[in-house]
């Protein structure tokens, strides 16, 4: 049941890490001003966060305890000590595709993404259909200085169903893509569409973010946010991207006005792009990746398997710059990403799928795992995960019994892929990528 006491979550880049005020090195809540709402799920979001605080243990001459010492230090203001709190808060937002009228640049799911995921490729073009080339999971284009390397694209097939692939080699106009479309792409023929593509390679995060939560005499303030966990999950065929953001500073205001029957949010900023959903879209495994076969780096095969459920995660390992020895509150300077992990799972129909996987954990195999979010059919609608180099993290053999059918549970890790061929790229030879189609504004 959600809620009614969030009536306000707002959202902003910040312009340097933690919004310090250069006079006082204070956060500047000015920043807020600019901030846009948030539209997201409002029962996950509560006042959040603990004090950091010492314990005292020092001799005493009789009974009684030592009140803790708080980390903070004084105010600018009056001299009395910053109220102050780290923590974790979580997000849970119902994604839809970027639309073909809004500036995904202004987009909030997007500055989220950015300030966790390195932004890979923005594209500039709005797509073309493809040209024919005699070779198997090729195209052609007008300029191959349009597209790049590692970048994620979209074709769309009857019914608006999406597909999704990544660029594997280049070759002046030619372009390999990996894995297979359910046709050539130049079949139909068929528009490619870019996509705003997301990369786990270490490289330069967008900004880091504050969030403000607001509600009937209450206000909680977050500055130096950047997400250390990512989810997506596609049971119930809407797709939600759920958030954990680390918060350098979490703040609260005691002194605002009752606001109690009040409407005090603004609409929330829409992109205007369909919803994603696992409808008019699929997950696609390819066949077992060969480095021998004469076609790779472009991986055959193209198994379409009787999806239930499925959900991936991704997994930043955050640490704090500077936190031994800081000139401000904040306690630190910035977040450094030091490890980026995702891992995926997801159920299939055993009937169809035994003996496809079977052998796959026992033998160290690895296929291309792409996980769609349609529909398709439009500039700005789509979006989809893949991971380029997957292997199975637990024998898949054993049987789901635990529901009306006999189910295979998947359980996929993201590992090292090194195939893509052509100069590199923030999007080439990465462990996962993620991508929107791309609704060039």
């Amino acid at each position: 049941m959600a809620t009614t006491a969030i009536r306000s979550i707002k959202i902003v880049r910040e312009t340097t890490f933690g919004s310090l005020d250069p006079d006082t090195l204070e956060p500047d809540p000015s920043i807020f001003d600019s901030a846009v709402e948030l539209d997201c799920v409002r029962a996950g979001i509560t006042p959040f966060g603990d004090a950091p605080a010492n314990e005292r243990d020092e001799v005493r001459g009789t009974f009684g305890d030592v009140c803790p010492e708080p980390e903070t230090i004084p105010r600018d203001s009056d001299g009395l000590a910053h109220q102050l709190r780290r923590g974790d808060v979580s997000l849970s937002i119902y994604a839809n595709g970027l639309g073909s009228t809004a500036d995904p640049d202004d987009n909030p799911l997007m500055w989220l993404l950015d300030a966790g995921i390195t932004p890979a490729v923005q594209p500039d073009n709005a797509g073309e259909n493809a040209a024919a080339n005699a070779e198997a999971q090729k195209f052609a284009v007008d300029d191959g200085a349009d597209w790049t390397l590692g970048q994620l694209v979209s074709i769309t097939r009857v019914g608006k169903k999406a597909e999704f692939a990544a660029i594997v080699e280049m070759d002046g106009e030619d372009i390999s893509h990996s894995p297979a479309f359910s046709a050539e792409a130049d079949a139909g023929p068929s528009r490619v569409r870019p996509c705003r593509t997301w990369s786990s390679n270490p490289g330069t995060l967008g900004a880091s973010l504050a969030i403000q939560i607001e509600g009937d005499g209450w206000r909680t303030r977050a500055y130096g946010l950047r997400p250390n966990a990512i989810s997506i999950t596609g049971t119930g065929r809407r797709l939600m991207f759920d958030f954990t953001l680390s918060a350098a500073l979490v703040t609260e205001d005691p002194s605002v006005a009752l606001l109690a029957g009040s409407n005090i949010s603004a609409p929330p900023w829409r992109s205007g792009g369909w919803p994603l959903h696992t409808l008019g879209s699929e997950v696609v495994i390819s066949d077992v990746i060969d480095p021998d076969d004469a076609a790779y780096p472009r991986v055959p095969g193209r198994n379409v398997e009787e999806i239930d459920s499925w959900s991936v995660s991704i997994t930043n390992t955050l640490d704090a710059v500077g936190a031994g020895v800081s000139s401000s509150v904040l306690g630190m300077s910035e977040w450094e990403v030091v490890e980026r992990s995702a891992t995926a799972s997801f159920t299939v129909d055993a009937r169809t799928a035994g003996e496809e996987y079977a052998e796959d954990f026992h033998n160290r195999r690895h296929r291309q795992v792409v996980f769609g979010m349609g529909p398709g059919g439009a500039d700005g609608s789509g979006a989809c995960i893949q991971f380029p180099r997957a292997f199975l993290t637990s024998d898949p053999n054993k049987r789901n019994t635990s529901g009306p059918r006999v189910q295979l549970d998947l359980n996929y890790s993201a590992g090292i892929w090194t195939g893509d061929q052509g100069d590199a790229t923030a999007a080439s030879n990465c462990a996962f990528r993620l991508g929107f189609v791309d609704g060039v504004a």
